[in-house]
Protein backbone atom coordinates (compact mmCIF):
# COMPACT_ATOMS: atom_id res chain seq x y z
CA UNK A 1 0.00 0.00 0.00
CA UNK A 2 1.20 3.60 -1.25
CA UNK A 3 0.31 6.42 0.81
CA UNK A 4 -1.73 7.78 -2.18
CA UNK A 5 -4.10 4.88 -1.44
CA UNK A 6 -7.31 5.28 0.58
CA UNK A 7 -7.41 3.26 3.15
CA UNK A 8 -10.48 1.40 4.70
CA UNK A 9 -12.23 3.63 6.67
CA UNK A 10 -12.36 1.48 10.21
CA UNK A 11 -11.76 4.97 11.44
CA UNK A 12 -14.15 7.91 11.03
CA UNK A 13 -11.78 10.79 9.62
CA UNK A 14 -12.90 14.12 10.92
CA UNK A 15 -11.54 15.53 7.68
CA UNK A 16 -14.60 14.49 5.92
CA UNK A 17 -14.32 11.87 2.94
CA UNK A 18 -10.93 10.43 2.65
CA UNK A 19 -10.09 11.44 -0.84
CA UNK A 20 -9.23 15.31 0.90
CA UNK A 21 -6.21 13.77 2.86
CA UNK A 22 -3.53 15.15 0.72
CA UNK A 23 0.61 14.82 1.10
CA UNK A 24 2.33 14.11 4.37
CA UNK A 25 3.62 11.50 2.61
CA UNK A 26 7.47 11.51 4.66
CA UNK A 27 5.15 11.94 7.95
CA UNK A 28 3.40 8.75 7.28
CA UNK A 29 6.17 6.81 5.75
CA UNK A 30 8.04 7.83 8.85
CA UNK A 31 5.39 6.18 11.37
CA UNK A 32 4.04 3.31 9.28
CA UNK A 33 8.77 2.32 9.99
CA UNK A 34 7.92 3.57 13.22
CA UNK A 35 5.15 0.29 13.67
CA UNK A 36 7.02 -2.08 11.74
CA UNK A 37 10.19 -1.29 14.01
CA UNK A 38 7.61 -1.53 17.20
CA UNK A 39 7.74 -5.35 16.44
CA UNK A 40 11.28 -5.55 17.40
CA UNK A 41 10.52 -4.09 19.97
CA UNK A 42 12.36 -1.09 18.96
CA UNK A 43 9.69 1.88 18.64
CA UNK A 44 10.42 4.89 21.25
CA UNK A 45 6.99 6.75 22.29
CA UNK A 46 6.40 10.12 20.16
CA UNK A 47 5.19 13.26 20.90
CA UNK A 48 3.53 15.38 17.75
CA UNK A 49 3.83 18.76 18.22
CA UNK A 50 2.03 21.66 16.18
CA UNK A 51 -0.29 24.16 16.88
CA UNK A 52 -4.55 23.62 16.13
CA UNK A 53 -5.44 23.12 12.56
CA UNK A 54 -1.77 22.21 11.21
CA UNK A 55 -3.14 18.99 10.67
CA UNK A 56 -2.18 16.24 13.44
CA UNK A 57 -5.48 14.64 13.73
CA UNK A 58 -5.92 13.83 10.09
CA UNK A 59 -2.38 12.45 9.71
CA UNK A 60 -3.15 10.11 13.20
CA UNK A 61 -6.05 8.89 12.03
CA UNK A 62 -4.89 8.52 8.43
CA UNK A 63 -2.23 6.40 9.94
CA UNK A 64 -4.90 4.53 12.21
CA UNK A 65 -6.70 3.52 9.06
CA UNK A 66 -3.32 2.33 7.00
CA UNK A 67 -2.70 0.13 9.84
CA UNK A 68 -6.09 -1.32 10.14
CA UNK A 69 -5.87 -1.85 6.27
CA UNK A 70 -2.89 -3.45 6.33
CA UNK A 71 -3.79 -6.32 8.63
CA UNK A 72 -0.65 -7.03 10.47
CA UNK A 73 -1.97 -9.13 13.17
CA UNK A 74 1.05 -8.09 15.48
CA UNK A 75 0.83 -4.35 15.39
CA UNK A 76 -3.13 -3.36 16.47
CA UNK A 77 -3.61 0.59 16.14
CA UNK A 78 -5.83 2.09 18.83
CA UNK A 79 -7.08 5.75 18.56
CA UNK A 80 -8.65 7.47 21.38
CA UNK A 81 -9.27 11.71 21.25
CA UNK A 82 -9.37 13.55 24.43
CA UNK A 83 -12.16 15.81 24.93
CA UNK A 84 -11.88 19.31 26.30
CA UNK A 85 -15.22 19.01 28.82
CA UNK A 86 -14.52 17.90 32.58
CA UNK A 87 -14.81 14.49 33.61
CA UNK A 88 -13.45 12.80 36.46
CA UNK A 89 -10.81 10.20 36.92
CA UNK A 90 -13.26 6.89 36.87
CA UNK A 91 -15.27 7.75 34.02
CA UNK A 92 -12.14 8.64 31.68
CA UNK A 93 -10.74 5.12 33.09
CA UNK A 94 -13.92 3.46 32.11
CA UNK A 95 -13.92 5.29 28.73
CA UNK A 96 -9.82 4.69 27.58
CA UNK A 97 -10.42 0.74 29.08
CA UNK A 98 -13.28 -0.14 26.99
CA UNK A 99 -12.40 2.06 23.60
CA UNK A 100 -9.22 -0.60 23.95
CA UNK A 101 -11.15 -3.66 23.88
CA UNK A 102 -13.65 -2.45 21.64
CA UNK A 103 -10.91 -1.60 18.95
CA UNK A 104 -8.63 -4.65 19.78
CA UNK A 105 -12.00 -6.58 18.87
CA UNK A 106 -12.91 -4.38 16.07
CA UNK A 107 -9.18 -5.18 14.52
CA UNK A 108 -9.13 -8.65 15.23
CA UNK A 109 -12.70 -9.24 14.00
CA UNK A 110 -12.21 -6.67 11.30
CA UNK A 111 -15.58 -4.81 12.24
CA UNK A 112 -15.45 -1.16 12.03
CA UNK A 113 -18.60 -1.07 14.03
CA UNK A 114 -16.59 -2.03 16.67
CA UNK A 115 -14.22 1.07 16.13
CA UNK A 116 -16.56 3.56 15.65
CA UNK A 117 -18.78 1.99 18.79
CA UNK A 118 -17.74 1.68 22.13
CA UNK A 119 -19.14 -1.45 24.10
CA UNK A 120 -20.29 -0.94 27.68
CA UNK A 121 -18.51 -3.21 30.38
CA UNK A 122 -21.46 -5.71 29.94
CA UNK A 123 -21.16 -6.06 26.30
CA UNK A 124 -17.45 -6.51 26.73
CA UNK A 125 -17.78 -9.64 29.26
CA UNK A 126 -19.80 -11.15 26.86
CA UNK A 127 -17.61 -10.55 23.95
CA UNK A 128 -14.14 -11.95 25.21
CA UNK A 129 -15.57 -15.28 27.10
CA UNK A 130 -13.67 -17.07 24.55
CA UNK A 131 -10.41 -14.99 25.47
CA UNK A 132 -9.43 -15.80 28.66
CA UNK A 133 -6.89 -12.78 28.92
CA UNK A 134 -9.18 -9.73 27.62
CA UNK A 135 -12.21 -11.89 30.06
CA UNK A 136 -10.21 -10.71 32.72
CA UNK A 137 -8.97 -7.45 32.55
CA UNK A 138 -12.82 -7.22 31.94
CA UNK A 139 -13.82 -8.18 35.16
CA UNK A 140 -11.21 -6.89 36.78
CA UNK A 141 -12.40 -3.11 35.98
CA UNK A 142 -16.24 -4.29 36.19
CA UNK A 143 -14.97 -4.84 39.93
CA UNK A 144 -12.75 -1.45 40.43
CA UNK A 145 -16.02 0.15 38.86
CA UNK A 146 -18.47 -1.21 41.48
CA UNK A 147 -16.25 -0.37 44.56
CA UNK A 148 -15.78 3.03 42.85
CA UNK A 149 -12.07 2.25 43.54
CA UNK A 150 -10.57 5.15 40.59
CA UNK A 151 -7.05 4.74 41.45
CA UNK A 152 -7.31 1.11 40.39
CA UNK A 153 -9.49 1.72 37.67
CA UNK A 154 -6.90 4.29 36.12
CA UNK A 155 -3.82 1.58 36.90
CA UNK A 156 -5.29 -0.82 35.06
CA UNK A 157 -7.02 1.44 31.85
CA UNK A 158 -3.54 3.07 31.68
CA UNK A 159 -1.29 -0.54 31.47
CA UNK A 160 -4.18 -2.48 29.27
CA UNK A 161 -2.19 -1.91 26.30
CA UNK A 162 1.38 -2.83 27.85
CA UNK A 163 0.12 -5.95 29.56
CA UNK A 164 -2.35 -7.06 26.71
CA UNK A 165 0.53 -6.74 24.28
CA UNK A 166 3.21 -8.35 26.41
CA UNK A 167 1.02 -11.35 27.58
CA UNK A 168 0.12 -12.06 23.35
CA UNK A 169 3.39 -10.89 22.09
CA UNK A 170 1.36 -8.23 20.47
CA UNK A 171 2.34 -4.84 19.54
CA UNK A 172 -0.67 -2.28 20.40
CA UNK A 173 0.14 0.88 19.28
CA UNK A 174 -1.74 3.49 21.51
CA UNK A 175 -2.73 6.65 19.73
CA UNK A 176 -3.60 9.48 22.00
CA UNK A 177 -5.08 12.68 20.48
CA UNK A 178 -4.85 16.19 22.61
CA UNK A 179 -3.26 14.51 25.01
CA UNK A 180 -2.86 18.21 26.96
CA UNK A 181 -6.16 17.41 28.29
CA UNK A 182 -5.55 14.88 30.84
CA UNK A 183 -3.28 17.64 32.76
CA UNK A 184 -6.73 19.81 33.57
CA UNK A 185 -10.18 18.44 32.30
CA UNK A 186 -10.16 15.38 34.78
CA UNK A 187 -10.74 15.18 38.53
CA UNK A 188 -10.71 13.21 41.22
CA UNK A 189 -13.68 13.48 42.23
CA UNK A 190 -17.43 14.39 40.67
CA UNK A 191 -16.89 17.54 42.97
CA UNK A 192 -14.38 18.98 40.57
CA UNK A 193 -12.13 20.30 43.15
CA UNK A 194 -8.95 18.59 42.49
CA UNK A 195 -7.62 17.72 39.27
CA UNK A 196 -6.41 14.25 38.66
CA UNK A 197 -3.46 15.65 36.39
CA UNK A 198 -3.45 12.00 34.45
CA UNK A 199 -1.02 12.80 32.02
CA UNK A 200 1.36 12.96 34.19
CA UNK A 201 0.89 9.54 34.73
CA UNK A 202 2.21 8.34 31.79
CA UNK A 203 5.66 8.48 33.13
CA UNK A 204 5.67 4.63 33.07
CA UNK A 205 3.90 3.84 30.37
CA UNK A 206 5.09 6.02 27.67
CA UNK A 207 8.46 3.25 28.38
CA UNK A 208 6.63 0.91 26.81
CA UNK A 209 8.48 -0.89 24.02
CA UNK A 210 5.59 -3.64 23.58
CA UNK A 211 2.59 -0.93 22.81
CA UNK A 212 4.54 2.37 22.13
CA UNK A 213 2.49 5.58 21.93
CA UNK A 214 2.01 8.50 19.78
CA UNK A 215 0.36 11.39 21.60
CA UNK A 216 -0.59 14.80 20.29
CA UNK A 217 -1.47 18.20 20.94
CA UNK A 218 -2.50 21.63 19.25
CA UNK A 219 -0.85 23.31 21.98
CA UNK A 220 3.03 23.19 22.03
CA UNK A 221 3.83 25.00 25.05
CA UNK A 222 1.79 23.65 27.59
CA UNK A 223 1.97 19.47 25.97
CA UNK A 224 5.90 20.15 25.88
CA UNK A 225 5.95 21.18 29.66
CA UNK A 226 4.30 17.79 30.32
CA UNK A 227 5.97 15.78 28.41
CA UNK A 228 9.67 17.28 29.52
CA UNK A 229 8.71 16.38 32.81
CA UNK A 230 8.96 12.50 31.41
CA UNK A 231 12.47 13.05 30.86
CA UNK A 232 13.68 10.25 28.08
CA UNK A 233 10.02 8.38 27.41
CA UNK A 234 8.85 10.57 24.38
CA UNK A 235 10.86 11.65 21.09
CA UNK A 236 9.25 14.81 19.58
CA UNK A 237 8.31 15.16 16.48
CA UNK A 238 7.19 18.24 14.95
CA UNK A 239 4.58 18.92 12.38
CA UNK A 240 5.91 21.76 9.67
CA UNK A 241 3.62 23.09 6.60
CA UNK A 242 3.06 20.52 4.11
CA UNK A 243 6.26 21.02 1.02
CA UNK A 244 5.73 22.81 -2.07
CA UNK A 245 4.71 20.36 -3.81
CA UNK A 246 2.20 18.61 -0.96
CA UNK A 247 0.40 22.44 -1.31
CA UNK A 248 0.02 21.93 -4.67
CA UNK A 249 -1.51 18.82 -4.52
CA UNK A 250 -3.67 19.95 -1.93
CA UNK A 251 -5.16 23.37 -3.87
CA UNK A 252 -6.07 20.90 -7.16
CA UNK A 253 -7.48 18.21 -4.96
CA UNK A 254 -9.52 20.67 -2.92
CA UNK A 255 -10.78 22.06 -6.30
CA UNK A 256 -11.11 18.51 -7.79
CA UNK A 257 -12.90 17.56 -4.74
CA UNK A 258 -14.71 20.51 -4.00
CA UNK A 259 -15.46 21.29 -7.56
CA UNK A 260 -14.41 25.04 -7.36
CA UNK A 261 -11.85 25.78 -10.05
CA UNK A 262 -8.42 27.45 -10.23
CA UNK A 263 -5.85 28.15 -12.48
CA UNK A 264 -2.29 27.11 -12.18
CA UNK A 265 -1.33 30.67 -11.25
CA UNK A 266 -3.84 30.88 -8.04
CA UNK A 267 -3.10 27.47 -7.27
CA UNK A 268 0.51 29.17 -7.34
CA UNK A 269 -0.60 32.13 -5.59
CA UNK A 270 -2.91 30.36 -3.11
CA UNK A 271 0.17 27.82 -1.55
CA UNK A 272 2.06 31.08 -1.15
CA UNK A 273 0.16 33.29 0.27
CA UNK A 274 -1.27 30.52 2.74
CA UNK A 275 2.04 29.63 3.47
CA UNK A 276 1.58 26.09 2.63
CA UNK A 277 -0.74 25.71 5.49
CA UNK A 278 -3.36 22.71 5.26
CA UNK A 279 -5.75 24.66 7.20
CA UNK A 280 -5.38 28.30 5.43
CA UNK A 281 -5.34 26.45 2.08
CA UNK A 282 -9.16 24.11 3.04
CA UNK A 283 -10.57 27.59 4.15
CA UNK A 284 -9.59 29.39 1.29
CA UNK A 285 -11.84 26.89 -0.31
CA UNK A 286 -14.44 26.62 2.46
CA UNK A 287 -14.79 30.40 3.49
CA UNK A 288 -18.44 32.04 3.53
CA UNK A 289 -16.77 35.53 1.97
CA UNK A 290 -18.89 36.80 -0.78
CA UNK A 291 -16.40 36.90 -3.40
CA UNK A 292 -15.74 33.08 -4.42
CA UNK A 293 -13.68 33.08 -7.82
CA UNK A 294 -10.77 31.34 -7.29
CA UNK A 295 -9.59 31.72 -10.34
CA UNK A 296 -9.18 35.57 -9.35
CA UNK A 297 -6.25 36.52 -7.28
CA UNK A 298 -8.06 39.50 -6.28
CA UNK A 299 -10.84 36.82 -5.26
CA UNK A 300 -8.31 35.10 -2.96
CA UNK A 301 -7.20 37.95 -1.57
CA UNK A 302 -10.45 39.62 -0.21
CA UNK A 303 -10.95 35.39 0.95
CA UNK A 304 -7.56 35.84 3.12
CA UNK A 305 -9.14 39.21 4.44
CA UNK A 306 -12.42 37.86 5.63
CA UNK A 307 -11.10 34.50 7.27
CA UNK A 308 -8.40 36.93 9.28
CA UNK A 309 -10.81 39.75 10.39
CA UNK A 310 -14.05 39.19 12.88
CA UNK A 311 -16.35 36.96 10.37
CA UNK A 312 -13.82 34.35 9.59
CA UNK A 313 -13.06 30.71 11.09
CA UNK A 314 -9.10 31.65 10.47
CA UNK A 315 -9.65 34.74 13.36
CA UNK A 316 -11.51 32.41 15.55
CA UNK A 317 -8.94 29.34 15.58
CA UNK A 318 -6.28 32.67 16.53
CA UNK A 319 -8.58 33.77 19.30
CA UNK A 320 -8.25 30.92 20.78
CA UNK A 321 -5.21 30.82 21.41
CA UNK A 322 -4.85 34.73 22.22
CA UNK A 323 -7.37 34.23 25.21
CA UNK A 324 -5.50 31.34 25.91
CA UNK A 325 -2.67 33.57 26.68
CA UNK A 326 -4.08 36.88 27.51
CA UNK A 327 -6.11 35.29 30.32
CA UNK A 328 -3.11 34.18 31.90
CA UNK A 329 -0.54 37.50 30.89
CA UNK A 330 -3.51 40.02 31.06
CA UNK A 331 -1.90 43.30 30.25
CA UNK A 332 -1.51 45.80 27.37
CA UNK A 333 2.35 45.00 27.41
CA UNK A 334 1.97 41.52 26.53
CA UNK A 335 0.04 42.11 23.25
CA UNK A 336 2.36 45.20 22.08
CA UNK A 337 5.12 42.31 22.33
CA UNK A 338 3.27 40.14 20.40
CA UNK A 339 2.15 42.48 17.95
CA UNK A 340 5.62 43.45 17.32
CA UNK A 341 7.06 40.56 17.15
CA UNK A 342 4.79 39.48 14.53
CA UNK A 343 5.67 42.22 12.62
CA UNK A 344 9.14 41.15 12.30
CA UNK A 345 8.14 37.75 11.49
CA UNK A 346 11.29 35.60 11.92
CA UNK A 347 14.21 37.78 12.56
CA UNK A 348 14.91 37.70 16.05
CA UNK A 349 14.92 40.63 18.36
CA UNK A 350 17.02 40.61 21.45
CA UNK A 351 15.03 41.58 25.17
CA UNK A 352 17.12 44.73 25.22
CA UNK A 353 15.93 45.29 21.93
CA UNK A 354 12.03 44.51 22.58
CA UNK A 355 12.26 47.13 26.25
CA UNK A 356 14.14 49.79 24.43
CA UNK A 357 11.47 49.73 21.16
CA UNK A 358 9.02 49.32 22.87
CA UNK A 359 9.65 51.08 25.73
CA UNK A 360 8.30 49.12 28.57
CA UNK A 361 8.07 50.11 31.83
CA UNK A 362 9.49 46.67 33.19
CA UNK A 363 13.07 45.35 34.08
CA UNK A 364 14.71 42.78 32.08
CA UNK A 365 13.76 39.70 34.55
CA UNK A 366 10.15 40.56 34.48
CA UNK A 367 10.26 41.02 31.01
CA UNK A 368 12.37 37.26 30.72
CA UNK A 369 9.25 35.94 32.19
CA UNK A 370 6.75 37.35 30.06
CA UNK A 371 8.44 36.07 27.43
CA UNK A 372 8.59 32.72 28.46
CA UNK A 373 5.07 32.73 29.20
CA UNK A 374 4.08 33.89 25.87
CA UNK A 375 6.54 31.19 24.42
CA UNK A 376 4.42 29.02 26.65
CA UNK A 377 1.24 29.99 24.92
CA UNK A 378 2.69 28.78 21.52
CA UNK A 379 1.95 32.84 20.00
CA UNK A 380 5.62 33.64 19.87
CA UNK A 381 8.55 31.81 19.20
CA UNK A 382 12.29 31.63 21.09
CA UNK A 383 14.85 32.27 19.56
CA UNK A 384 18.39 30.61 19.28
CA UNK A 385 19.49 31.23 22.86
CA UNK A 386 17.37 32.44 25.88
CA UNK A 387 18.39 36.17 24.88
CA UNK A 388 16.21 36.47 21.58
CA UNK A 389 12.82 35.88 21.11
CA UNK A 390 11.01 35.73 17.54
CA UNK A 391 7.25 35.90 15.79
CA UNK A 392 5.52 32.76 14.42
CA UNK A 393 6.66 33.22 11.30
CA UNK A 394 2.64 32.95 10.07
CA UNK A 395 1.81 35.87 7.94
CA UNK A 396 -1.46 34.88 8.06
CA UNK A 397 -0.94 34.74 11.85
CA UNK A 398 0.32 38.28 11.92
CA UNK A 399 -2.81 39.58 9.88
CA UNK A 400 -5.15 38.65 12.87
CA UNK A 401 -3.04 39.65 15.19
CA UNK A 402 -2.79 43.24 13.63
CA UNK A 403 -6.38 43.43 12.82
CA UNK A 404 -7.43 42.41 16.74
CA UNK A 405 -4.65 44.62 18.51
CA UNK A 406 -3.20 47.66 16.34
CA UNK A 407 -5.69 49.47 16.62
CA UNK A 408 -6.24 49.69 20.07
CA UNK A 409 -2.17 49.76 20.87
CA UNK A 410 -1.30 52.46 18.11
CA UNK A 411 -4.32 54.56 17.31
CA UNK A 412 -4.39 52.88 13.67
CA UNK A 413 -7.30 53.48 11.53
CA UNK A 414 -8.59 49.90 10.90
CA UNK A 415 -8.98 50.79 7.03
CA UNK A 416 -5.28 51.77 7.29
CA UNK A 417 -4.67 48.13 8.32
CA UNK A 418 -6.44 46.85 5.91
CA UNK A 419 -5.10 48.81 3.35
CA UNK A 420 -1.86 47.77 4.41
CA UNK A 421 -2.23 43.86 4.63
CA UNK A 422 -4.03 43.94 1.04
CA UNK A 423 -1.22 45.57 -0.26
CA UNK A 424 1.35 42.79 1.19
CA UNK A 425 -1.24 40.06 -0.09
CA UNK A 426 -0.59 41.99 -3.49
CA UNK A 427 3.24 41.65 -3.55
CA UNK A 428 3.06 38.23 -2.59
CA UNK A 429 4.03 36.16 -6.24
CA UNK A 430 2.83 33.29 -6.08
CA UNK A 431 5.66 30.99 -8.59
CA UNK A 432 4.02 28.48 -11.17
CA UNK A 433 5.47 25.42 -9.79
CA UNK A 434 6.38 22.55 -12.47
CA UNK A 435 7.26 19.83 -10.79
CA UNK A 436 6.80 15.58 -11.26
CA UNK A 437 5.55 12.50 -9.45
CA UNK A 438 2.47 11.10 -7.91
CA UNK A 439 1.30 15.40 -6.43
CA UNK A 440 1.34 16.07 -10.26
CA UNK A 441 -1.38 13.83 -10.71
CA UNK A 442 -4.10 15.68 -8.83
CA UNK A 443 -3.21 18.66 -11.03
CA UNK A 444 -3.84 16.36 -13.94
CA UNK A 445 -6.84 15.37 -12.41
CA UNK A 446 -8.09 18.44 -11.80
CA UNK A 447 -7.43 19.65 -15.60
CA UNK A 448 -9.62 16.72 -16.93
CA UNK A 449 -12.54 16.79 -14.71
CA UNK A 450 -13.00 20.93 -15.81
CA UNK A 451 -12.50 20.18 -19.30
CA UNK A 452 -15.43 17.98 -18.67
CA UNK A 453 -17.34 19.96 -16.66
CA UNK A 454 -17.10 22.92 -19.51
CA UNK A 455 -17.70 20.40 -22.06
CA UNK A 456 -14.17 21.09 -23.82
CA UNK A 457 -13.86 19.15 -27.09
CA UNK A 458 -11.88 16.09 -26.55
CA UNK A 459 -9.59 16.91 -29.55
CA UNK A 460 -8.22 19.66 -27.52
CA UNK A 461 -7.14 17.82 -25.28
CA UNK A 462 -5.85 14.79 -26.59
CA UNK A 463 -4.95 12.75 -29.62
CA UNK A 464 -6.62 9.69 -31.24
CA UNK A 465 -10.10 10.66 -30.19
CA UNK A 466 -12.45 7.49 -30.82
CA UNK A 467 -15.03 8.82 -33.08
CA UNK A 468 -18.64 9.76 -30.98
CA UNK A 469 -16.21 10.27 -27.70
CA UNK A 470 -17.17 13.03 -25.58
CA UNK A 471 -14.99 14.55 -22.73
CA UNK A 472 -17.41 14.88 -19.56
CA UNK A 473 -18.87 16.00 -17.61
CA UNK A 474 -18.05 13.60 -15.34
CA UNK A 475 -19.80 12.98 -11.56
CA UNK A 476 -16.58 11.57 -10.10
CA UNK A 477 -12.97 11.36 -10.82
CA UNK A 478 -9.76 9.54 -8.85
CA UNK A 479 -7.71 7.23 -8.24
CA UNK A 480 -9.24 3.05 -8.85
CA UNK A 481 -8.03 -0.20 -8.09
CA UNK A 482 -9.69 -3.63 -8.79
CA UNK A 483 -8.81 -6.71 -7.13
CA UNK A 484 -8.39 -9.60 -9.68
CA UNK A 485 -7.64 -11.92 -7.05
CA UNK A 486 -6.16 -11.55 -3.29
CA UNK A 487 -2.24 -11.26 -4.46
CA UNK A 488 -2.90 -9.15 -7.64
CA UNK A 489 -5.13 -6.20 -8.34
CA UNK A 490 -5.43 -3.74 -11.60
CA UNK A 491 -4.76 0.29 -10.60
CA UNK A 492 -5.87 3.33 -12.76
CA UNK A 493 -3.93 6.53 -11.98
CA UNK A 494 -7.21 8.21 -13.35
CA UNK A 495 -10.87 7.49 -13.60
CA UNK A 496 -13.28 9.64 -14.48
CA UNK A 497 -17.22 8.23 -13.97
CA UNK A 498 -19.44 10.42 -16.96
CA UNK A 499 -22.20 12.06 -15.98
CA UNK A 500 -24.61 10.74 -18.41
CA UNK A 501 -25.14 7.07 -18.35
CA UNK A 502 -25.29 6.65 -21.90
CA UNK A 503 -21.50 8.36 -21.91
CA UNK A 504 -18.50 6.72 -21.86
CA UNK A 505 -15.97 6.14 -18.62
CA UNK A 506 -12.53 7.39 -19.17
CA UNK A 507 -9.25 5.88 -17.61
CA UNK A 508 -6.27 7.31 -17.89
CA UNK A 509 -2.60 6.53 -17.44
CA UNK A 510 -0.22 8.96 -16.33
CA UNK A 511 3.61 8.96 -17.08
CA UNK A 512 5.90 11.32 -15.89
CA UNK A 513 9.54 9.67 -17.00
CA UNK A 514 12.03 12.01 -18.61
CA UNK A 515 11.96 9.91 -21.54
CA UNK A 516 9.34 7.69 -22.68
CA UNK A 517 11.45 5.03 -24.11
CA UNK A 518 10.36 2.13 -26.63
CA UNK A 519 7.24 0.84 -25.91
CA UNK A 520 7.42 -1.53 -22.91
CA UNK A 521 5.22 1.32 -21.17
CA UNK A 522 2.83 1.29 -24.07
CA UNK A 523 2.25 -2.36 -24.51
CA UNK A 524 1.95 -3.28 -20.91
CA UNK A 525 -0.91 -0.70 -20.59
CA UNK A 526 -2.65 -1.98 -23.60
CA UNK A 527 -2.70 -5.52 -21.96
CA UNK A 528 -3.82 -3.44 -18.34
CA UNK A 529 -6.80 -1.99 -20.76
CA UNK A 530 -7.69 -5.66 -22.72
CA UNK A 531 -7.75 -7.06 -18.68
CA UNK A 532 -10.22 -3.97 -17.32
CA UNK A 533 -12.43 -3.82 -20.32
CA UNK A 534 -13.42 -7.68 -19.45
CA UNK A 535 -14.15 -6.36 -15.68
CA UNK A 536 -15.93 -2.75 -16.47
CA UNK A 537 -19.85 -2.48 -16.85
CA UNK A 538 -19.78 0.50 -18.58
CA UNK A 539 -18.51 2.08 -22.07
CA UNK A 540 -14.89 2.93 -21.27
CA UNK A 541 -12.17 4.66 -23.32
CA UNK A 542 -8.54 5.05 -22.43
CA UNK A 543 -6.08 7.39 -22.55
CA UNK A 544 -2.47 7.45 -22.26
CA UNK A 545 -0.25 10.49 -20.68
CA UNK A 546 3.08 11.20 -21.30
CA UNK A 547 4.49 14.64 -19.47
CA UNK A 548 7.62 14.35 -22.49
CA UNK A 549 5.23 13.53 -25.87
CA UNK A 550 5.61 10.16 -27.74
CA UNK A 551 7.36 9.52 -30.70
CA UNK A 552 6.09 8.80 -33.52
CA UNK A 553 6.29 5.34 -33.53
CA UNK A 554 4.88 4.97 -29.71
CA UNK A 555 1.60 7.48 -31.14
CA UNK A 556 1.06 4.91 -33.67
CA UNK A 557 1.01 1.86 -31.53
CA UNK A 558 -1.59 3.73 -29.56
CA UNK A 559 -3.86 4.72 -32.18
CA UNK A 560 -3.76 1.14 -33.72
CA UNK A 561 -4.94 -0.22 -29.92
CA UNK A 562 -8.30 2.34 -30.05
CA UNK A 563 -6.50 5.02 -27.11
CA UNK A 564 -5.87 8.55 -26.75
CA UNK A 565 -3.13 10.22 -26.00
CA UNK A 566 -1.81 13.30 -24.47
CA UNK A 567 0.90 15.47 -23.50
CA UNK A 568 1.81 18.48 -21.28
CA UNK A 569 1.49 21.04 -24.13
CA UNK A 570 -1.86 19.66 -25.24
CA UNK A 571 -3.30 18.58 -22.60
CA UNK A 572 -2.60 22.15 -20.94
CA UNK A 573 -3.31 24.07 -23.62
Amino acid sequence: MTTWDIPEEALEEEIGIPELFTGRHEDLAYFLNWAVEAKRKLSQSHVILARKRRGKTALVQRLFNILYTQNDPKIIPFYIRIDEGPTTRLQFSVRLFTALISQYLGFKRRDPALIREVLSLDRLEKETVDDPILLRKVEDMQAYVAKQNSELAWELARESGHTISSLKDERIIQIIDEFQYLEDRAYVNDDQKVLAKLGSFYQRTGSSKVSPQIITGSYIGWLSKIVNRMVGRYDHYYLEPLTTDEAFAAVYNYSTVLRREVSDETAAYMVEACHRDPYYIARTFRSQCPRKDLTSKDDIREILQFETGEKGNIYAMWMEYLEHAFTRINDKNAKKIVLYLAHHGENERTRKEILDDLNLDMDDYDLEKKLHKLVKADIIAGGRSNYVYQGLGDPIFAMVIRKKYQQEIDQVPIQNIEGDLYRQLKQVKGAVAYYKGVNAEYRILNRVLFLGQKRTPAANAFHGVPEGFELGPFAGIGKRKWHVDQEHSLEADLYAEAEDTNGSDLIMEIKHVENLSGLAMIEAFIAKCEQLRERLPRPTTFAFYSETGFTDVQAARLEAAGIMYSDGNKLFS
